[in-house]
Parts: C-alpha cells; structure tokens; sequence
C-alpha cells in the first residue's frame, strides 16, 4: 500500500490481522487504486456501531461517520452513513477545528444565504451589490449557502472523534431515525471512547 501519511502506513502495518481487525472489536477497511496499490480511503469501525471514522488521503485529513446499521458483517465501510457536517446540530458549532470539503485552509465561517436585489435597465439586469436593498426590486437572486452539508474533515482522528456527536447530541440531532436508534442502545459511548483511546495511543 502506497500512503502519504506514514502514521497510517505503520499503523496498518504493524497491527492488521487477516479478519480485518486492527485492535479488539476495531476494524478497517481500505481502498486502493489498481494501478499502483495508492491509498483513496481508509475506515474505522465497530460490531457494535458499523462505520465511526473516515479518512481520505487526498485531503490527508479525517472525519467521523454516523451508520444507518445495514453495514452486515463489513463493519468498517459497510452499508449507509452520515457524514459530519454543520447541519447535524444546532445546539453547538460542530467543526471548529475543523476542515471544510472542498477547501484547502481551515473555515470557521458559515457565510450563508446571500440575497441579491436586481434592477431591469433597458432590457438588461443589473445584480446589485449584496449590501444593496431596495423595498421594491424588479427581482431577487439567491445565492444558496450549501456549506451547512458539507463534510467536515480534521487533521487527525482524535480531533474528528472529539468533535463528533456525544449520544446526548445523537438524541437532538438530524440524523436518520435508524441511525438514531442503532447508536442509543447505550455501546455508542464506549466504542467511541475505545476508538479515541486507540487513535491517541498511536497518534493518528
């Protein structure tokens, strides 16, 4: 396996088994191209909770993952999940130290909606400046913030697992309802924390 991130290469390395396990009850998975053997993904998960943690070498960076419970036996990346994004809680700012998708520098800010009022001169449409209102436009433009959705990466896994959602926050969140009920049966915490301790122990 060709990887950039030479703390993933040992770790795989020195600790895979044949089964899949990389530590007990902790499973990977990982995606290589055909070609060259070059790493695209890698996974962490669980029995108890499928696919938790993300990482994609293209950006070097991590992200925690949200199963929907139909992972089968293929623990790490099996079945259906949700990402980690602005949009799962309103209660607290998720990814504050962490990496939009998409961008190469870190991003705090959520920009929003923008409204553009617009003016009709001889035929032609004028958008004026965002800062610009009038009462009574000839139309309106909306530029959609869709950054609320997109996935949050981080530069290690324990910054991605401190960040993810505590089983209090799951219970308010928008996550899917199977979702939901495949992480309140009370292992969500443990495993979560079994995952923190792993990826601390070997610095990921």
């Amino acid at each position: 396996m060709i990887c950039a991130n030479k703390k993933i290469k040992k770790f795989v390395e020195i600790n895979r088994r044949s089964d899949g396990q990389i530590a007990e009850g902790v499973y990977i998975a990982i995606q290589t191209r055909i070609s060259d053997s070059q790493l695209i993904n890698f996974w962490l998960g669980t029995k108890e909770c499928g696919p938790m943690l993300g990482y994609n070498e293209y950006y070097n960076m991590w992200t925690p993952l949200y199963s929907r419970g139909n992972y089968g036996e293929n623990y790490a990346c099996g079945g259906n999940w949700s990402s980690h994004a602005v949009s799962l809680l309103n209660t607290r700012r998720l990814g504050k130290k962490g990496y939009w998708h998409g961008k190469d520098k870190v991003s705090n800010n959520n920009p929003g909606d923008k409204e553009h009022c617009m003016i009709c001169d001889d035929g032609q449409l004028l958008m004026l400046p965002e800062q610009v209102k009038i009462s009574n436009p000839d139309i309106k433009a909306i530029d959609i913030d869709c950054s609320v959705g997109w996935t949050i990466f981080f530069p290690s896994a324990s910054d991605a697992l401190e960040d993810m959602l505590v089983l209090s926050e799951i219970q308010i969140s928008s996550l899917p309802t199977k979702t939901k009920a495949l992480l309140q049966t009370g292992m969500y915490n443990i495993v979560r924390q079994r995952l923190l301790d792993l990826v601390k122990t070997f610095n990921l």
